[in-house]
């Protein structure tokens, strides 16, 4: 019988330190040296089991469960191993011989006694639920190309198939307003997507960085953002440590896009995070005045150094050791005179007390909310089984509190813009309809259609942005 393989084995260990440490998968897999000792194409599919079994542990739980005898009781590293061995059967397609194989190998590794064990467990779920699961995923495909139910309601797709498809828990898909296009997307994993610092480099010379590393770069919908056909190399490129680029869902690259940030704004940047936004933001001046000045004398830096002259975007974020991150960041990313970083909890912005450099009306006022994150499951897999009902209800008011508090710094004529990546009715339309509905509300009207993006399979996350005009 063959060994199990050095990615199925990465795969357990990993798990295993994610399980004791309490940490993130990503995390991990990042810190790992057995992750960076395996080939391009191990480290993929290691990845892609550590990720996919930390997303749908709860569904694997359950169909273990089923197939264990009243008294048995799994060890935490044989639960891991058999975790991987039936996300491996279930949910990538392995051969049933190769995946049984590999998983009573992975077992045996933990704890050669309960090789006989998993052998019998596997076998039954190849048996009984990869048909299940094959069924189910031909009801979502079909729901998806719109296609009506038939009459022996073989077409019929319900909550317990798109559970079944994505791993994710049946209460979380009834609650989401596209649960078929969720379950759909998380078949595959999600692309790596970059966007250029146009305070370093133009979009051309970033193109010319991603191939001489080897990423395979395909350019997007949004000026400077390209797919990485090859993601691979992309940490030891050193184009992200050192602010060349930045690492962004396309979708939170379109919304960046669509703030309006020209020449010469004060932006107030509320939930900046480690500053990925902070230099979209950036960048999407720049564009605006290359763009105004187009033809013009001077030529590219000039232009850049128009945009940014006057511009100041103040960041905020509640954890300090995010805005000594971001503070860091800006200096490498050749933005130290364009932003400024703040520890303040948003929900302060209207009181006496926030620091002085709030005490201003911005142009725009820029809400990344905190949120479900429910819009990026694929890439944050711990959001799946962690969080529950009433974190919704919890997350909406601290919303809600968050962008009436900011409403206060906006300008007459100016921006206020709302952005989450959740996929929430109560995160998203129901926050901006309770705000609007305030008395703070009642000096905004929405300008346009809120921006709505459904993850897609082999396509980008999904996130929300209203825009709110101060009247």
């Amino acid at each position: 019988m063959a060994a199990a393989s050095a990615a199925r084995c990465v795969a357990c260990d990993v798990l295993g330190e994610v399980r004791r440490r309490e940490a993130r998968a990503r995390d991990v897999l990042r810190g790992s040296p057995r992750v960076d000792m395996l080939d391009a194409r191990d480290r993929g599919q290691a990845t892609r089991l550590v990720l996919g079994v930390t997303g749908a542990f709860g569904l694997l739980d359950e169909l273990i469960n089923a197939r264990l005898s009243g008294r048995a009781r799994l060890e935490p590293k044989v639960r891991d191993a058999m975790r991987v061995a039936v996300y491996d059967i279930l949910f990538l397609g392995t051969p049933t011989n190769v995946g049984v194989s590999q998983g009573v190998e992975l077992v045996r590794r933990a704890r050669p006694r309960a090789a006989g064990l998993a052998n019998a467990v596997l076998r039954r779920i190849a048996q009984e639920d990869v048909p299940a699961r094959e069924a189910a995923l031909a009801r979502c495909e079909a729901a998806a190309r719109g296609e009506l139910v038939v009459q022996d309601n073989s077409y019929e797709c319900d909550i317990k198939s798109l559970a079944l498809v994505s791993g994710y828990p049946a209460w979380l898909l009834e609650r989401m307003d596209c649960p078929v296009e969720v379950a759909l997307s998380a078949t595959g994993p999600a692309p790596v997507y970059v966007a250029a610092n146009r305070a370093l480099h133009d979009n051309d010379e970033t193109l010319e960085l991603l191939e001489a590393a080897g990423l395979q770069p395909e350019s997007c919908d949004v000026p400077g953002s390209f797919v990485l056909g090859s993601a691979a190399g992309l940490a030891r490129s050193g184009l992200v440590e050192g602010s060349d680029l930045v690492v962004a869902d396309l979708s939170a690259q379109r919304i960046a896009a669509m703030i309006p940030v020209e020449a010469g704004a004060h932006v107030l940047e509320v939930g900046q995070g480690r500053g990925t936004k902070s230099i979209l933001l950036a960048s999407r001046a720049i564009r605006a005045g290359e763009s105004s000045t187009k033809g013009g004398k001077g030529g590219v830096a000039s232009s850049k150094e128009r945009a940014l002259r006057g511009m100041h975007i103040l960041g905020v974020d509640s954890m300090e050791f995010k805005t000594r991150v971001a503070t860091n960041r800006m200096a490498r990313a050749g933005l130290s005179n364009v932003v400024t970083c703040v520890t303040l909890d948003a929900r302060e912005l209207a009181s006496n007390t926030a620091p002085e450099a709030v005490h201003q009306a911005f142009d725009v006022v820029f809400v990344d909310a905190p949120c479900s994150g429910t819009g990026t499951l694929r890439r944050h897999p711990e959001i799946c089984w962690n969080l529950k009902p009433k974190d919704i209800i919890s997350l909406a008011s601290l919303q809600l509190e968050i962008l009436m508090a900011a409403a206060t710094r906006v300008r007459a004529g100016g921006m206020l813009c709302y952005a989450t990546c959740s996929l929430m009715h109560e995160e998203n339309d129901g926050v901006v309809e309770t705000f609007l509905e305030s008395e703070p509300g009642a000096r905004f009207v929405l300008e346009g259609k809120p921006l709505r993006t459904t993850p897609a399979l082999g396509g980008p996350d999904g996130h929300f942005l209203a825009m709110l005009r101060h009247i």
